[in-house]
């Protein structure tokens, strides 16, 4: 039963895709301690403990999570998306279960900001994520572009902005800047096949 479940919590962090030195080096330097609260979690469910099993998981969560945001970052959030350059490295914060991501990128004048909002554990409910495919079924938006494979993004004016929103596998992806057709463009820039690759959207 341990073999059984330690095996499932380290597919969690399991990806098909290639991972830096420094995404691995990480990895590498949580997995003995991910091993030991699985071990630990599994040995409070046999002793009849659930409540001291689900802390220990609560732990395992946040030993896991930094990883994830890591391939994330890495995945995702690039030094140079088409002719825009990052301004700055990825910044992320975390409360009450919600998970954001953000970056800015330039090019002359121009500003992108792009942001990943994750709400929860990988495969929750994400109530923004929600709104997102509510928006798109009903037409809301003034216009659609397709990204990646499978990905329908809504591009809506926001006053002198334009906002491209879309829902990723429970995720809600974001980019936001003056120009329509520059802020399609970046979107369309970025690596979303290995992106959806990586959150089981292929």
């Amino acid at each position: 039963m341990k073999k059984v479940i330690c095996t499932l919590v380290l597919m969690s962090i399991a990806s098909p895709v290639a991972f830096a030195a420094d995404v691995d080096a990480l990895i590498k330097s949580k997995l003995s301690e991910i091993k030991e609260t699985t071990d630990s979690m599994v040995s409070y469910v046999e002793d009849g403990n659930p409540r001291a099993a689900l802390k220990e998981l609560e732990w395992l969560r946040s030993l896991i999570a930094p990883i994830e945001i890591e391939i994330i970052k890495e995945t995702l959030f690039l030094d140079k998306v088409g002719e825009f350059s990052a301004t700055g490295p990825a910044t992320y914060q975390s409360a009450m279960s919600v998970t954001t991501i953000k970056r800015e990128y330039r090019n002359g004048d121009t500003v992108m900001k792009m942001q990943l909002i994750s709400m929860g554990s990988p495969g929750a409910a994400n109530p923004m994520a929600n709104f997102a495919a509510l928006a798109q079924q009903y037409g809301q938006q003034q216009n659609q572009v397709r990204l990646g494979r499978r990905i329908m993004a809504n591009v809506m004016p926001q006053g002198s902005s334009t906002k491209l929103m879309a829902a990723i596998g429970g995720y809600n992806f974001e980019v936001k800047g003056e120009n329509e057709d520059q802020v399609i463009a970046f979107a369309k820039a970025l690596p979303m096949k290995k992106f959806e690759t990586y959150v089981g959207k292929d």
